[in-house]
């Protein structure tokens, strides 16, 4: 295990700075944790170092805290420990036992104590002291912390996840009293108030709360003394930040940007100048060096230094700071223009029935370096992304490195992401209205030119639409955990070539939508199921994408989310080919496992887009 290494030493004083003015860091006096600053063009060694394995940390590490004065401390779930390092120590200078069980997090203050989650069996957080080596309980909690913090104001705080709610309490009361709530109704949601399995938690010198909203896939912010939240990062925040996939740790830094654990995208994000990019983990879930695997939370050293907890990897990652990336002497600028035109690549936009164009554009560069791209051009509202080695039009978020829209309508936007010259790219830029033309330029600016190919073979997507209504003649079945009947019709799906295609429902009732292998089974719904929706598009319309097989038989089942409704809806089905859409009526409600289903195909044309 071999640890960073700098050049450069910092004498600590009440601001810390290297002399070529690229990283300073401010330590306020009561704070235990590092908070850098960084340049916007900050860049990070993309191939990890692992610093402590299996052996050392366990299975599933979740979490991980740096002090100020670079002691690394780990919990190990497996023997009930806490590993700590001194700093530039390859192996642990300390192991501490405890009788805490299956905790989750930690966090240290200034003079040394440790606190610690022990919440899933004994209800409880518990504090290490320093002082005294005992461990002490601190905190009567319902659920596991899944995040703890102190703040300047020596408040600890716990994010309970099995009850959608952060709780705190002062730690100068000597009598433990009950917690109060700091943010969260304590009933999953996604109102400004709620949360749905809230996890890493974040309280700054102004006493703003910010919670990685974990299943919400958000970020929220509470400023002091309110309960209502403000999404900063993650889906429906204003303006469009980044999507965001079960974010897990969240870290602010000297000049309040977030560094944030994005662990279903097995990478790590930040804000900054630019706007949103990733910073490591950046290709894909795996086990390589620039890779990990369900990380889950952060911490940051005194240089910079990047310290993760890559939980599936069963490993601790550091990713260097790389100091000559703030070094912008030398930046090389490249254009592109060109057009979307109606003989351009088309694919149909979630929930919508109308084309849209678009082009992809092979790039690469010479030289690894942060990157960005100056989007500009008459047409409003224009998108564009970044994938990683390949572009799938059915699937816009697979591989995608990053992505940014003009969401003001200013005519231009800017996406910033590092870029490796041994990595292949694919820019794809779009219109977030259906049937929009127009002139774009593309201006990068970097530490190399970039390379630009059109793609020619680019796909496009083909559209098919079925109409039909739900009548008081229509078949019925019970669905759920419901006594009532609801109307359904069963359409049996065939398509002409295997590969991903999406399912959308236009309607004047709430339509819900099922879709299943082979046959459907009205008295026991669950069986053979492959996928179902609800609410993926407005007005209560279902969406869903999934992969299919030519030579399978899919049965589509549409209904309504309440009982004896009746209206007219319409399906649309987008993929690589026609889908064949045929209306079953069932000759028998129950389905006997030793006989074929039986099935009447009802003559019915559906309407081809091509």
């Amino acid at each position: 295990m071999n640890f960073p290494k700098k050049k450069h030493k910092l004498t600590i004083s009440f601001r810390l700075q290297f002399s070529s003015n690229i990283l300073s860091i401010f330590l306020v006096l009561a704070l235990s944790f590092n908070q850098p600053k960084f340049c916007p063009t900050a860049m990070w060694d993309s191939n990890g170092i692992t610093f402590a394995n299996q052996s050392i940390v366990g299975e599933w590490p979740s979490a991980i805290f740096m002090s100020i004065n670079n002691t690394i401390y780990v919990h190990n779930k497996e023997n009930n420990t806490i590993v700590m390092w001194q700093e530039e120590s390859v192996n642990p200078t300390k192991i501490i036992h405890g009788n805490f069980t299956e905790p989750i997090s930690l966090f240290v203050t200034p003079n040394g104590d440790i606190y610690i989650d022990d919440g899933e069996k004994n209800g409880q957080a518990q504090k290490w002291i320093a002082e005294t080596n005992i461990f002490v309980t601190v905190m009567h909690v319902n659920s596991s912390c899944f995040g703890l913090f102190v703040d300047i104001n020596n408040t600890l705080y716990c994010s309970m996840f099995r009850h959608h709610q952060v709780v705190k309490r002062s730690l100068d009361d000597s009598v433990m009293t009950s917690n109060r709530v700091a943010a969260g109704t304590g009933i999953r949601g996604s109102d400004s108030n709620q949360f749905y399995n809230p996890r890493g938690i974040f309280v700054d010198v102004n006493l703003d709360l910010y919670v990685a909203d974990c299943y919400n896939d958000r970020v929220q912010l509470f400023q002091s003394g309110e309960l209502n939240g403000i999404t900063v990062a993650g889906r429906r925040s204003l303006p469009h930040t980044m999507e965001l996939n079960h974010p897990t740790g969240i870290i602010l830094d000297a000049e309040k940007y977030l560094f944030i654990v994005d662990q279903n995208n097995h990478r790590i994000v930040a804000s900054g100048l630019n706007g949103f990019r990733c910073l490591v983990g950046c290709y894909g879930r795996g086990s390589q060096s620039n890779q990990l695997t369900y990380p889950s939370s952060l911490s940051f050293d005194r240089f910079g230094n990047m310290f993760v907890t890559d939980q599936n990897n069963h490993r601790i990652q550091i990713f260097q700071y790389l100091e000559e990336s703030c070094d912008n002497s030398s930046v090389v600028k490249t254009v592109y223009s060109s057009a979307l035109t109606s003989s351009s690549s088309i694919y149909f936009q979630d929930c919508s029935e109308l084309p849209s164009y678009y082009e992809a554009i092979q790039i690469h560069v010479t030289i690894t370096g942060l990157y960005t791209f100056l989007v500009s051009g008459e047409m409003k509202t224009t998108y564009s992304y970044i994938h990683t080695n390949s572009f799938n039009v059915f699937n816009w978020f697979e591989n995608v490195l990053t992505h940014n829209e003009d969401n003001d309508d200013r005519d231009q936007y800017q996406l910033t992401v590092v870029l490796e010259a041994t990595m292949k790219y694919v820019f794809v830029m779009t219109t977030s209205s259906p049937n929009i033309t127009g002139n774009v330029s593309i201006q990068v600016s970097g530490r190399s030119s970039i390379g630009f190919n059109r793609i020619l073979n680019t796909s496009s997507v083909v559209q098919t639409t079925y109409a039909s209504k739900l009548t008081a003649n229509s078949s019925t079945y019970v669905a759920g955990c419901t006594s009532q009947s609801s109307y359904y019709e069963a359409i049996q799906v065939n398509v002409r070539r295997s590969g991903t295609y999406t399912f959308f429902s236009q309607g004047n009732m709430d339509t819900s939508g099922a879709i299943y292998k082979d046959y459907f089974n009205p008295s026991n719904p669950g069986e053979n199921r492959l996928s179902s929706n609800n609410v993926g598009c407005n007005q209560r319309q279902f969406r869903f994408t999934i992969a299919l097989e030519s030579s399978i038989t899919y049965i589509l089942v549409v209904t309504t989310w309440s009982s004896n409704v009746i209206g007219a809806f319409s399906i649309f089905v987008s993929g690589p080919d026609n889908v064949d859409l045929k209306n079953i009526r069932l000759l028998s409600k129950n389905r006997i496992k030793s006989e074929l289903l039986v099935l009447e195909l009802v003559n019915y044309l559906p309407i081809k887009q091509d």
